[in-house]
């Protein structure tokens, strides 16, 4: 029967495009990136406020060791640059599972990732909450965080240390703590990510696309500038650190990694043949003297120039001359303030009736 509209041309169907199959990869690949992104992210934030936590419980726990003029200004000036301290540290521990997080963008690399983050999240739990206890016990015995001292592990008699902390800490009560905390940690850690980190989401076209490499150099960008912990000239450096008129305040900017830190690199300057160059940079140690000692014009080395005549004692001369060397005798007993103690009496004696040198520098090899 004809029905008056013509029938439809027929012809060979051709095979519909997997554009579906396509885009699906596309969109589960930019996905599992970005939930990669959002777990550094996660972890990197935790890393920052773990330090921040600790700075701040140290100004609490030594505030008997700050000025009295010290407030709430100068304190807020220690934990800001301190910040800048933990974003660098979190910055540089997070470098690995960062890296993988940008060559996901290109290729999954699968769960094997997911166990990196896991482990480098782990290690910082466990190195860092024995760091915080080290350095809590290293700032009640030197007042000071990790620093040159810190070389005596390695250069002194480490059977003796070993034996001092022993005998001085309790050490068996403070390595259930370290692991206590540690666990704990741990454990906060994996529930607060399970309860609210699949509730983080981000847009996925920023792994599509274009965004596909715009979002894996705004992470590389964000991780440069973390290291770098400034958006000035030059990166973040120690004497950044004397931030406010509170000397022992300034001590506790840095957090325990970046002290230690500070402290390799100041043995390893020190040690180098060009070692000078740092506190006289033109190398002219006969200027360095005249204006240190003053009136040295003439002398040709510098013993000429520490050379000191005394006029000699009235009385007669003595028949025996005693040289006391005490190494590692501190003369906080013999300074005027603590007289009343009488810690050092018969040592203070010697020292009137004789020569006392009250100003010394630190021996090396």
């Amino acid at each position: 029967m004809h029905t008056g509209a013509s029938d439809p041309p027929t012809s060979t169907p051709r095979p519909a495009p997997q554009l579906g199959v396509a885009t699906s990869d596309a969109m589960n690949r930019a996905r599992l990136a970005l939930r990669n992104v959002v777990a550094d992210t996660a972890l990197w934030c935790a890393v920052v406020l773990s330090l921040l936590a600790f700075r701040g419980f140290i100004v609490w726990l030594f505030r008997d060791q700050l000025s009295d003029g010290t407030g709430a200004r100068q304190i807020g000036r220690c934990l800001a640059t301190g910040l800048r301290f933990d974003v660098k540290v979190a910055s540089f521990a997070m470098l690995p599972s960062i890296l993988l997080t940008v060559a996901g963008f290109a290729r999954p690399l699968g769960r094997w990732h997911d166990r990196v983050r896991t482990f480098l999240a782990v290690m910082f739990a466990a190195v860092g909450v024995t760091a915080f206890v080290v350095d809590v016990a290293y700032l009640r015995e030197y007042h000071d965080q990790f620093n040159h001292w810190i070389f005596g592990l390695v250069f002194d008699d480490r059977a003796a240390i070993a034996r001092t902390v022993w005998q001085s800490y309790p050490v068996i009560w403070l390595l259930l703590l370290t692991a206590a905390l540690t666990a704990a940690l741990i454990w906060a850690g994996r529930r607060i990510w399970n309860r609210f980190g699949e509730r983080i989401l981000l847009p996925a076209r920023l792994g599509l696309g274009a965004w596909r490499w715009i979002t894996p150099v705004a992470l590389l960008s964000a991780v440069f500038l973390g290291n770098r912990a400034s958006l000035e000239s030059r990166p973040l450096q120690t004497k950044d650190a004397a931030v406010t008129s509170d000397a022992y305040l300034n001590k506790l900017v840095m957090n325990p990694f970046s002290a230690l830190a500070n402290a390799i690199a100041d043995y390893r300057l020190s040690t180098q043949p060009k070692a000078l160059s740092r506190f006289l940079p033109d190398g002219n140690v006969r200027a360095a003297a005249r204006a240190w000692f003053g009136g040295t014009g003439a002398v040709t080395d510098l013993d000429q120039a520490l050379k000191r005549v005394a006029p000699g004692s009235a009385a007669k001369p003595a028949r025996h001359v005693f040289l006391v060397v005490l190494e590692s005798y501190d003369s906080w007993g013999m300074r005027p303030e603590n007289e009343a103690l009488r810690a050092t009496g018969r040592i203070a004696a010697l020292a009137r009736g004789g020569i006392a040198a009250d100003a010394f520098v630190s021996a090396g090899d």
